[in-house]
């Protein structure tokens, strides 16, 4: 779970709970009154058996009557300890109490101690449900040791439900408002098809968004590693237990297989590759390395129309992942590691004929880290190349001769280098760039630098190589700075300009490398602080501003202009300087981070959020038809 702003608490082995024993003699019963942030009042529920707590619900849109305040007699008198358990409680749901977040991991939770007076309340949030908060009644001014935790679980049970809508708009499609706790991010949803988005506030799913149907969906406690959602958005296919399911999106109904060899009692069972044919017909899949529990090879396939599953390959070590599949789904190339996740160092490519379940090796075994790219020519054959962007096929290779390190910048990664070597395949070197006199333009003092990062950017016509820099100079001695430059690979030099001063936080905003580019120009990473957006000619080493004063989220090149994304609206600028507004926010609300792209790039998703109270907020996804644009 890394990468997440949730604040996280440790389990506590010792727990002391305020007890109600006044409330349970004198017969009161716990009132629940369900909540709903649309503006929907649902009905009272009744909840019991919590353990001896009793906990009282309020609409979370008036923030009041949350209890009746106990006897005076019975007023708490020493600071305790609110404890929270989620055992049954299903994990799609957030808790949030303040500015705190916890995900199913948090076993136990404790609200802290809580003095004499406070009004101690949490929130119970998931997107396909109504948000609700509850505040545990307190009474009695003596701890009482070994107290269970207030259980969630029966709490949850009388959470309505909700839909998340979807709607056509001039601009692609809306999804929202949907109620989420905290800081939401681009790991909140994800596409799980072209058209299809998965929501989950966690690492399991809450429900399904249908783009192209217009329709939304619960789909609970699925993990979003362990599913897929074929072509035409018909089927969605998942791991429960140590099943393999098949669920039909219009009707509801599931098919299920067997993946391990006690599938009703193997809880914790998830896949690391699962992906649907085009055509529809064929789901390949390939389990976790959990060899004793699976009844089918690592490799496996099925074939649903006539509902069988077939074993591929059983390399129980190896992890299989990256399918690229024919036009008419009959065929699938996987990528083979043989050193476990590695990012593509020790690789080979097999292809699966999947009528014939055979399997042949179509790149073999490399410890070089190569960028293969598949395609089918009109005869259904496979074509492979092994893709490098620079002129003759070369790739850049940094290199530090101060420490004497080789770095690959295959993937666009940052390395540390002072000289680029341009190498072709089995790393014979091409020609070099050596970027030490170039560096020194930047004004950097080098030798008085900690860290020298530089990232490398091929332009798509494979004429430049823009380089993105970042330098420091540890804690005390040198301040944060970063710096652009460019070589022209055609002439072999490089240049950079002076270096900035860093201020705050820089991201790199652009969708992805591509889009960075149109012609000579490239876009340049921002920050919230310096608010503005700039554009670097490569060939000319100027740069350009071309919008300020606000705070920049995204941005990238189309066809009709520069297409970027503010706090508070989505604008092109047009190729003649001209800019007209796309989409603008609602007062009081404003776009966040990140920007998410569909699988194929034709879609843009844009979030948005409303501040409701404490930090349950109101999430919008404004998703853009790049088609349009």
């Amino acid at each position: 779970m890394t990468g997440r702003e949730e604040t996280r608490h440790p389990l506590w082995k010792a727990a002391v709970i305020l007890t109600l024993m006044a409330l349970l003699a004198s017969g009161c019963g716990e009132q629940v009154r369900p909540d709903s942030q649309g503006g929907k009042q649902g009905e009272q529920v009744n909840h019991s058996g919590t353990s001896g707590n009793q906990v009282k619900q309020n609409s979370g849109n008036a923030l009041e009557g949350y209890g009746e305040e106990a006897d005076s007699s019975d007023r708490w008198e020493k600071p305790q300890e609110i404890l929270l358990s989620r055992a049954g409680l299903p994990p799609h749901f957030q808790i949030g109490a303040g500015e705190r977040v916890w995900d199913y991991y948090d076993e136990i939770i404790s609200l802290g101690q809580i003095q004499p007076g406070d009004n101690p309340s949490f929130w119970l949030v998931s997107p396909f449900f109504e948000p609700k908060k509850f505040t545990p009644s307190i009474a009695g001014n003596t701890p009482v040791a070994g107290t269970d935790p207030i259980k969630l679980a029966p709490l949850a049970a009388g959470i309505p439900s909700r839909t998340v809508p979807v709607a056509k708009t001039d601009w692609g499609y809306r999804v929202g408002p949907f109620p989420h706790y905290g800081a939401f991010r681009e790991y909140y949803y994800s596409w799980v098809s072209e058209t299809g988005l998965a929501l989950h506030p966690g690492d399991y799913v809450s429900g399904v968004v249908e783009l192209s149907r217009g329709q939304s969906f619960p789909l609970l406690d699925v993990d979003r590693r362990s599913m897929a959602v074929s072509a035409d958005n018909s089927r969605i296919a998942f791991v429960r237990d140590g099943y393999l399911v098949v669920r039909d999106v219009a009707g509801g109904e599931e098919k299920k297989w067997p993946l391990t060899k006690a599938p009703e009692t193997d809880t914790n069972v998830s896949v690391e590759m699962l992906s649907w044919s085009p055509n529809g017909r064929y789901l390949l899949g390939a389990w976790y390395p959990y060899p004793e529990n699976f009844a089918i090879d690592k490799l496996w396939m099925l074939d649903w129309e006539t509902g069988k599953m077939y074993g591929l390959l059983n390399e129980k070590d190896h992890p299989f992942s990256k399918p690229t599949w024919s036009p008419d789904g009959n065929q699938v190339v996987v990528r083979e590691s043989f050193a476990g996740y590695t990012e593509g160092y020790d690789v080979r490519w097999i292809m699966v004929n999947l009528p014939s379940t055979t399997i042949q090796v179509v790149a073999p075994r490399s410890a070089e880290k190569i960028d293969y790219r598949f395609t089918w020519d009109a005869g259904q054959q496979l074509q492979v190349a092994a893709f490098r962007p620079g002129p003759g096929g070369t790739r850049a290779i940094g290199y530090d001769p101060a420490q004497g390190i080789y770095q690959d910048s295959l993937y666009d990664d940052p390395f540390v280098a002072t000289q680029l070597h341009f190498v072709t395949s089995g790393m014979k070197t091409v020609f070099q760039v050596d970027l030490l006199q170039a560096l020194k333009d930047t004004g950097l003092v080098l030798q008085d630098l900690i860290h020298l990062y530089i990232q490398p950017i091929w332009s798509p016509d494979g004429k430049f190589l823009y380089l993105e820099g970042y330098a420091d100079g540890g804690i005390v001695s040198v301040a944060n700075y970063s710096f652009h430059g460019s070589v022209d690979l055609v002439t072999r030099t490089a240049r950079f300009l002076p270096a900035e001063k860093e201020k705050g936080h820089r991201w790199l905003f652009t969708i992805s490398p591509e889009s960075r580019w149109s012609g000579s120009k490239v876009i340049l990473a921002a920050s919230p602080e310096v608010r503005k957006l700039r554009v670097m000619d490569v060939k000319q080493m100027r740069v350009a501003t071309l919008a300020e004063g606000e705070e920049y989220l995204a941005a990238r090149w189309t066809d009709q202009g520069l297409l970027y994304v503010s706090a508070n609206k989505v604008e092109l600028i047009q190729p003649d300087g001209s800019a007209r507004v796309l989409v603008s926010v609602p007062e009081g609300e404003v776009f966040v981070p990140t920007v998410v792209t569909s699988p194929s790039g034709r879609f843009l998703t844009i979030s948005r959020e409303r501040p409701d109270t404490e930090g349950l907020r109101w999430i919008t996804l404004e998703i853009l038809d790049l088609t349009d644009f």
